[in-house]
Parts: structure tokens; C-alpha cells; sequence
């Protein structure tokens, strides 16, 4: 039944939403441009701008897992298939949010994994390779360099690198420069020994 709402665009965090498999491709198009909207606002700096669409974007990753379930479920497909299913997409986003926090040198844990992924700390808990990998992740991240993304530190590579070929550059340099300095002082001798001689 329809009835009126006093919060525009609220659908999604809404407890009485309803929809269906129909709007699917809908939802799959505006997971698209929301999660386009939260790079472009990682990128400009813009956290509420960030917050509001991770939330929109968590809830259409439910909403987008249930109704995939759902349609499985009406194609006649075996229950166990289906939670198979939701589990192997659970594990993809659990494990594409990891490759990301670490490629972005961000805090690895539980609660950043659960949060990018759209999954749950205590699902996380339960499924061991994940639990490993995020454990492990988590430990090693102190010392990465204070977390400093990765292209920061492969440019700070590159500076190391060229700060120690200058320096053996300017090494070669004085080393060159002792010797013309020996040389000339040896042509002013040989000059001077010439002038200071009888003829």
C-alpha cells in the first residue's frame, strides 16, 4: 500500500522498505554511482559527503545479496546453493576490502574489513583464511612505514635512490677536483722552478 513519507530519499535506511527482484538492475546501477560518489569524495576530502553514501552503500549490498538469493531462490535452486552463493560474494567483497586497505596503507582490522565489505565482525570471526589474513595484516601494519600508502612509499624509494646517486655524484666530483688541484699545483712548481733557474 502506498502511503506518504516526510523523508525524502530515505528509502534505503528505511525499516518498511520493500522492493523486489524486478529493480534489481536499479540497484545494481545506483550501488555504481554511489560508490563513484564516495571516491570522488575520498578524493576531495569530503567525509560527510563520504559517511552518508557508505551507508546507502552498505544497505544496496544487502538489499542487492537479498534479492540475488531471492531469485535464486525462485528459479527453484537448492537452499545450500544459495547460501553458497551469498557466502562466496561475502568472501570476494571481505577480501577485495582487504586487498584495498592494504594497497591504501589504511588500519587493517576487523571492524574496517566488516565496514568496507558489508559484512559483519562476527562473520568474520568465523571464517578462518579471512580471520588469518586480517590478523596478519593487522600486525604487520605498524610497521609499514606509519601507514603511508603504497605510491607515497614507492616515491620515497625513488628519492632515497636518487639522493645516493647525487651523493656519489658529487663523491666522484671532489675526489676529481682533488686531483686537478694537485695537478695544477704541480704545473705552478714545475713553473716556478723553471723561472728560479740560471740561464
Amino acid at each position: 500500500m502506498q502511503q506518504t513519507c516526510p523523508h525524502p530519499n530515505a528509502c534505503l535506511t528505511c525499516d518498511n522498505f520493500f522492493t523486489t527482484t524486478e529493480f534489481l538492475p536499479a540497484h545494481r546501477d545506483q550501488l555504481i554511482r554511489t560508490e563513484e560518489l564516495i571516491a570522488r569524495g575520498e578524493t576531495d576530502g569530503l567525509r560527510p559527503l563520504v559517511e552518508m553514501n557508505e551507508r546507502v552503500r552498505l544497505n544496496l549490498l544487502r538489499i542487492i545479496d537479498g534479492l540475488d538469493a531471492l531469485e535464486t531462490t525462485m528459479a527453484a535452486e537448492p537452499l545450500a546453493k544459495t547460501a553458497a552463493t551469498r557466502h562466496h560474494r561475502a568472501v570476494q567483497r571481505a577480501e577485495r576490502a582487504l586487498q584495498e586497505l592494504d594497497a591504501d596503507g589504511a588500519t587493517v582490522s576487523f571492524q574496517s574489513v566488516a565496514r568496507r565489505a558489508g559484512v559483519s565482525r562476527q562473520w568474520l570471526y568465523t571464517q578462518p583464511a579471512l580471520r588469518g589474513e586480517i590478523e596478519q595484516l593487522r600486525d604487520r601494519t605498524p610497521a609499514r612505514a606509519g601507514g603511508i600508502p603504497a605510491p607515497q612509499r614507492a616515491s620515497e624509494a625513488s628519492l632515497r635512490q636518487r639522493a645516493q646517486s647525487l651523493r656519489a655524484e658529487n663523491r666522484r666530483l671532489r675526489e676529481e677536483n682533488a686531483s686537478l688541484k694537485a695537478e695544477l699545483a704541480l704545473v705552478y712548481g714545475t713553473q716556478r722552478a723553471d723561472a728560479g733557474s740560471p740561464a
